[in-house]
């Protein structure tokens, strides 16, 4: 999938363009001097000529998938066939920064966990790999009693000093292992599963999924897409490869006649309170207004989630990672304060 910095402002500029009321073709003379990707703008020339020869917008840019999401394609039929392009591409954009600002809350929240995880280990092997050793060398000569956790850790500095290349190697070893294997089908199904239920990291993933499948399959089918090809449509734009199949098995259900909530419902990936609300547009026929509802009420679980993380994981890992940076240069010191005890 080719997606350029201008596929996302050519959405931008195409909508306040046919807003100011250029005609279609002038608006796509327009982007396409505007691009500044040279192979991006060979492809808003090719959708120009087959606009210019008689094909829809919404066909042009679908011969081009590498380039134009299917969600804006198909947001961009709707509007054509109901005549009204505006409202559904504004839709689309409000859909697309909805889900942006999801994700970014999920990352920045998720992102100095990490950030804190990576000090912390980096400064431990810091002082084992290069502050230690000058220590240890300092007590072998000395030849003193030295108290049991030093020992340890000099048992551990020995150990990463004998064998740090076959270590290296084979850490190396084990992330190219890793990836060659998460490039293969099975692989990415594994990697992807292991993200749905990793402590802590899990639950966020999962109810930012349900957002962006609730969000999606409201935006298409208020463009007046069939319930089962929008959910096609939703399954094909899902990258977690576990819940892609999960949706298709849905579109499978649904094909034979359960409702939505039901068909959702096999499978335990959704939990029963959206469930109970998706059957209750579908009994009042209002299943778009409540797929959005859905979005919503998931938003919020989700800022109190990641509320919860940034309040009390953080501190947890900042403590954590302090400890354990503590003892180790508590332990290096011991023996100093052993002698001076005994100098007393």
């Amino acid at each position: 999938m080719r997606r350029t910095p201008d596929t996302a402002l050519t959405v931008e500029e195409l909508l306040v363009l046919i807003k100011a009321g250029l005609p279609m073709m002038k608006a796509l003379d327009v982007l396409a001097g505007r691009a500044g990707h040279h192979v991006f703008q060979a492809v808003l020339a090719d959708v120009r000529e087959q606009v210019r020869g008689g094909s829809s917008l919404a066909d042009a840019m679908a011969k081009h998938p590498r380039d134009f999401p299917e969600l804006y394609v198909a947001s961009l039929r709707a509007g054509e066939r109901s005549g009204n392009v505006v409202e559904m591409l504004v839709r689309y954009q409000v859909f697309m920064k909805r889900m942006l600002a999801v994700r970014k809350k999920v990352i920045s929240a998720l992102s100095y966990p990490t950030f804190l995880l990576s000090v912390g280990a980096g400064v431990i092997v810091f002082l084992l790999a290069f502050v230690m050793p000058t220590f240890l060398d300092v007590y072998r000569e000395a030849q003193s009693e030295l108290p049991a956790a030093t020992r340890w850790l000099m048992a551990l500095v020995d150990f990463m000093k004998h064998w740090a290349v076959l270590l290296g190697v084979g850490l190396v070893a084990a992330a190219v292992t890793f990836r060659l294997w998460s490039g293969t089908e099975n692989g990415r199904r594994g990697t992807d599963r292991l993200v749905l239920y990793l402590p802590l990291v899990g639950p966020i993933v999962r109810t930012h999924y349900t957002i962006s499948i609730a969000r999606t399959l409201a935006t298409i089918l208020t463009g007046g897409i069939p319930l089962v090809s929008a959910l096609r449509m939703v399954a094909d734009s899902t990258p977690n490869r576990v819940i892609a199949d999960h949706l298709r098995g849905v579109i499978e259900r649904v094909k034979t006649g359960s409702g939505v909530a039901a068909a959702f419902g096999v499978g335990g990936f959704m939990p029963r309170m959206t469930l109970e609300m998706i059957a209750v547009g579908e009994t009042t026929g209002a299943l778009e207004e409540m797929l959005n509802q859905v979005g919503e009420f998931h938003e919020e679980e989700l800022d109190r989630s990641l509320t919860r993380i940034t309040t009390w994981v953080e501190p947890v890992l900042l403590l954590l990672m302090g400890g354990l940076v503590a003892g180790v240069v508590i332990t290096m010191y011991l023996p100093i304060f052993n002698l001076a005890g005994t100098i007393k």
